[in-house]
């Protein structure tokens, strides 16, 4: 269960709403699971810090859920009112791709190694029974993404693809041993060492 937002809106920089209680994380709706898609949301290869648009976050909002704790409980009620600044969200960002680059999945989590001084985890997240079965709830889907995030680089699966020129380079591959996120990439890397090595055989 992920907090979800409703009545969205940006004000003077800062996202604003109201929470809607949670939705159920299903990755059957999503084309990419949340990590994969703030990682790539509006990256410029031509650019060092590209971040997302401000469509793009509410865009990301609306569809998987909010980033960071909205209150000060572990989980997040209906209707409760919720303020995310605009920057604090591109840091998310930032960190989420320096996490992956490093394979530190805390430099996402606590960027600032505050949990080194309690020694010990702490994850925001509670669990209830439903049926048969526990539900894990996470205070936000940040922390949601450190959970996936820990699981692909656990299994070696998070990658960044190879081709310099890809506009979404953050993937999670069905083999360990993939450099390129697709063939399209694939194709593209190797055509241009072609081209490269024409030109040395002319000269």
């Amino acid at each position: 269960m992920i907090p979800a937002p409703k009545s969205l809106r940006i004000e003077r920089g800062v996202l604003k709403g109201h929470s809607s209680g949670g939705q159920r994380a299903d990755a059957s709706r999503w084309k990419n699971p949340p990590h994969v898609a703030l990682a790539n949301l509006g990256y410029d290869p031509a650019k060092d810090d590209s971040v997302a648009s401000d469509e793009e976050v509410l865009w990301f909002m609306r569809r998987y859920g909010s980033l960071g704790l909205s209150s000060d409980d572990v989980i997040v009620k209906e209707n409760e009112p919720f303020e995310l600044g605009l920057l604090i969200f591109r840091s998310y960002q930032r960190q989420l791709r320096e996490a992956w680059r490093t394979r530190r999945v805390q430099g996402f989590l606590d960027p600032s190694n505050l949990k080194a001084g309690l020694g010990f985890e702490f994850m925001p997240a509670d669990w209830a029974l439903r049926g048969k079965r526990m539900e894990l709830r996470v205070a936000s889907c940040d922390w949601y993404m450190g959970i996936l995030l820990a699981r692909d680089l656990a299994s070696g699966c998070a990658k960044i693809c190879q081709n310099p020129a890809c506009h979404s380079p953050y993937f999670v591959a069905e083999r360990n041993d993939a450099i390129y996120c697709s063939h399209p990439c694939a194709v593209a890397v190797n055509n241009k060492k072609m081209l490269a090595a024409r030109k040395n055989r002319r000269k």
